[in-house]
Formats: C-alpha cells, structure tokens, sequence
C-alpha cells in the first residue's frame, strides 16, 4: 500500500511535501520527464507584468557545496504565461503557483488581477526581493510596511492562495513573517537565496556579470533552516499568540536526502502541524483547494 503523504498548506491540497522551487523547473517544461508523483507541486520561474531580458553572461557560478546565480528575473511577460503555459499546467494532475514580481505594490497588484481565475494557475508566491522603485529602491522584503503592502495590493485582487516568499537578508525575519501574515498570506516561504560573491582569481574580477549573485544548495541548509523555524515561531510576548493562519514552506534543494527532509520537518510538516496520522497509508487524492481555506525583484540573484 502506498502510504498518505498529503498536507494542506496554503490554501491547496498537496500530494506530497516535496515542491519544485521558483526557478530551479523554469515554467515546467521538464515536468513531462520527471516521475511526477515526486512533486507536492511547482513554483514557476518569476515574471512581471512585461518580458524582461534579464543580465548578461555569464550567470552562473559554481562555490563550494552551492552555486550563484545572477539571472536577473529573465521571463516573457504575463502575455505569455496566460498564452503559451498556463494551458500546460491545467493539463497536470498537481498544482502551479506563478512567482509574481514588480516595481511598486500596485504592479504586483495589476499582475495578480491578469492571472486570476486563469485555468492552471493554482495560486501565488509574491517575491518581496525586488526594490521598490518607487520608494528610492529599498527592497520590498526588508521592510515589514512595504512587505505587508504589497501582499495586501495581491490579496485585494485575487482569492487564489497567496504564498510569500522571504528574503534571508534581514535582521528579523519574524517581522517580515508577522507583517505579511497580517496582510492576507496564507503561507510564508523561507527562504531566499544569500547574497554572495565569486572572484575569478586568473582575471582578478568577479565571475558574475554583475559581480554579486543569490547563493542557493547545501551550503545554506542550516541558514535556511534556522530562518524557516524563526519565521514560523510565536511571538515573544507573553500576553499575545500568534495567529494559526498562516503556514510556513521551506524552499532549497540539495542532492541528498536527508537535506530536504529536514527543512520539510522544520517547514510544512512543523507549521501544518502534521500528526503521525498523516502518513497513514491511504487513496492517492488529487490536488485541490482546501475547504475552508487554511486558517493556520528584482533582485537580479532573485528567481
């Protein structure tokens, strides 16, 4: 018998805790190659409103048990995800979130508007590592006003499930959690990619174009873990709990085991508060929203 690995998180019905993450399966084009039962669901690659052409090679950097990136938010628009992929994804038997991005609350609000109620798009994941231009650039993430902003322009335009995604670059990343909760995220994703630098010592310059880049892989696994079990945390305060409405989703990868398991036990299955009758075998159940809902950049190194 194959045992029950479902969880509600978010708003959806996952069949496993096990997601792709936000650019590492582009728009899913790969997904056909893959044993899809693996996946719980997949995050797309990010997009905003227009294409963007993203920065120049080179791009990528491999580090020692990681790798930078610096894509600089490369995507073909929304147009072309109403057009080209969201007709694939309706076709999958698991959920897509879509990555959305922008340069001021409002765009991100704009975005979510022209992808809501398009059939294969399950929900959201806000990406807060973008500089709001229109506040001298000061990125989203690193604000709690600004974070709780932009995830309030979101809930105001769409009912899908609504998940943020955090930056590690912060001081407290309770704050940002608390703050975006409050303003109508069904659940939190932690975490980000670091900022980090690669020098080439032959030709003495950075081996990134655009000299720094998001650092993602192993060597961040503990980083991400201690950020996943703060941004899920309680407050401190002895005389207020915090609100059960949230959830928190760890995000990484790793090329062994044990690395995603841990961050799943310290994520999903810590803040949806899986029992052990959880994993009891059981039917395979498709993906779907829950009922009632769950009341539990550009950064150029940003997915």
């Amino acid at each position: 018998m194959t045992p029950d690995v479902s969880v509600d998180i978010g708003g959806l019905r996952l069949g496993g805790p096990v997601l792709a993450a936000s650019g590492t399966f582009g728009y899913g084009t790969e997904v056909p190659l893959l044993e899809r039962r693996a996946l719980g669901a997949l995050v797309s690659k990010g997009i905003f409103l227009r294409p963007r052409e993203g920065t120049a090679p080179p791009r990528i950097a491999e580090t020692p048990s990681g790798m930078l990136n610096a894509i600089g938010l490369q995507g073909p628009g929304v147009e072309a995800v109403v057009r080209d992929y969201a007709p694939m994804w309706a076709e999958w038997d698991f959920p897509v979130l879509v990555n959305i991005n922008g340069e001021s609350a409002s765009e991100y609000g704009e975005l979510a508007a022209r992808l809501d109620g398009v059939p294969g798009i399950a929900g959201f994941e806000i990406n807060i590592s973008c500089p709001n231009v229109e506040q001298g650039g000061l990125y989203f993430g690193n604000d709690p006003r600004a974070a709780a902003a932009v995830t309030e322009s979101v809930r105001k335009r769409t009912k899908l499930p609504l998940w943020v995604k955090l930056t590690p670059m912060v001081s407290d990343i309770g704050v940002i959690a608390r703050a975006v909760e409050s303003a109508g995220a069904d659940a939190l994703c932690a975490i980000n990619t670091f900022v980090g630098m690669s020098i080439d010592l032959n030709a003495y310059r950075p081996r990134l174009s655009f000299r720094t880049g998001g650092l993602s892989g192993p060597a961040i696994r503990p980083l991400a873990v201690h950020l996943a079990h703060q941004a899920s945390a309680p407050q401190l305060s002895s005389t207020r709990k915090r609100s059960p409405r949230s959830t928190t989703a760890s995000s990484g990868f790793s090329r062994q085991g044990a690395y995603p398991r841990s961050l799943s036990c310290r994520g999903i299955f810590h803040a949806t508060r899986c029992r052990p009758r959880s994993l009891r075998p059981g039917p395979s159940q498709k993906h779907s929203r829950s009922s009632p809902p769950s009341t539990g950049a550009s950064s150029p190194h940003a997915r």
